[in-house]
């Protein structure tokens, strides 16, 4: 028979074994929360007994979940931002919010846009708590929103996305393939860029990048030899060899400034659309909507041009896409 305590578990109970999880401490949980932590130590208590299994265990210093506790987190995540996501009608005070605002993507590809949209954040909100995480494989996007790990996600736009998510087109940008010039020529003809050597941005999973899309609609093949899922490691990995990496042109006034470039010869329509996701569960959020105002209202197409035509690139050349 299920135990009736469990009945008795609230968001807040949750949230709390979650930040702890999270936090591996139940003295910087107590402070996230503002409470003491003895409060802190009788809500996980209670919520040990209603679940009827150890939630935690001390390793070392910190406190981690127990094996139990592992599987609890991601029911846990759901069920919190869930209780988040219902319509509310009344005002919305992110003054009075304290959690953060995490936004999930591919990082190093998309810094620019992150450091405007949280600079909106702040002027709405001036010290509010923005976060950026890590997406990782685009596999993860699902899991990542319907769990709450992210408010949001920025990725490049594919082919169809999962029906729980809306979208918002954030910027767009174009693939261009960079070299170091000191090693070989422009990878410039359709048989120079497959007869070359690649290396790629790579975060595991089974989804096909934009570029391998392509590539497999002309019943091409690339030589892939060299991968890191940190565009920063793959511009080191280039330096001082022959390989080609094909990236948005916006990196070539930052993380890879000291390559030179060309046009992908192969692509007669190089564009990449950047994406704003979010659930659709959150859509009614009082929160969600105060967000989703401030970024929106961001035209991130001229914002991102104007920086990159202001920045001064040194010892990148090629052809303009």
């Amino acid at each position: 028979m299920k135990n009736q305590n469990i009945y008795k578990v609230d968001a807040h109970t949750l949230r709390v074994f979650l930040k702890v999880c999270e936090l591996q401490s139940v003295s910087r949980a107590a402070e996230h929360f503002n409470l003491n932590q003895s409060t802190v130590s009788n809500i996980l208590d209670r919520l040990r007994q209603a679940l009827g299994y150890k939630l935690l265990e001390k390793v070392g210093r910190n406190i981690v979940p127990t094996e139990n506790a592992k599987a609890l987190i991601p029911r846990a995540s759901e069920i919190v931002s869930a209780i988040e996501g219902l319509p509310d009608t009344g005002t919305y005070d992110p003054m009075e919010d304290d959690r953060p605002v995490t936004i999930a993507g591919n990082l190093n590809s998309i810094l620019e846009s992150l450091v405007l949209i949280r600079n909106a954040i702040w002027e709405a909100c001036p010290g509010r708590h923005v976060r950026f995480m890590e997406m990782g494989s685009r596999d993860q996007m699902e899991d990542i929103l319907s769990t709450g790990k992210a408010d949001f996600l920025i990725a490049v736009r594919t082919v169809k996305y999962p029906p729980s998510f809306l979208s918002h087109l954030l910027f767009r940008d174009t693939s261009i393939a960079y070299y170091d010039p000191s090693c070989r020529d422009a990878p410039d003809t359709y048989e120079k860029y497959f007869a070359s050597r690649h290396g790629v941005l790579d975060f595991g999973g089974y989804v096909r990048s934009t570029i391998d899309t392509e590539v497999k609609r002309l019943e091409g093949h690339r030589d892939i030899v060299c991968s890191a899922s940190n565009v920063s490691v793959l511009a080191e990995m280039m330096r001082g060899t022959d390989l080609v990496v094909s990236m948005p042109s916006r990196l070539r006034h930052d993380v890879l400034k000291d390559f030179a470039w060309c046009t992908l010869p192969y692509l007669s329509e190089a564009r990449l659309s950047f994406d704003l996701l979010w659930h659709k569960r959150t859509s009614d959020s009082s929160r969600q909507k105060w967000l989703l105002d401030i970024i929106q209202s961001l035209d991130l197409d001229t914002s991102l041009a104007v920086n990159v035509s202001n920045s001064t690139s040194q010892g990148g050349s090629g052809t303009k896409p």
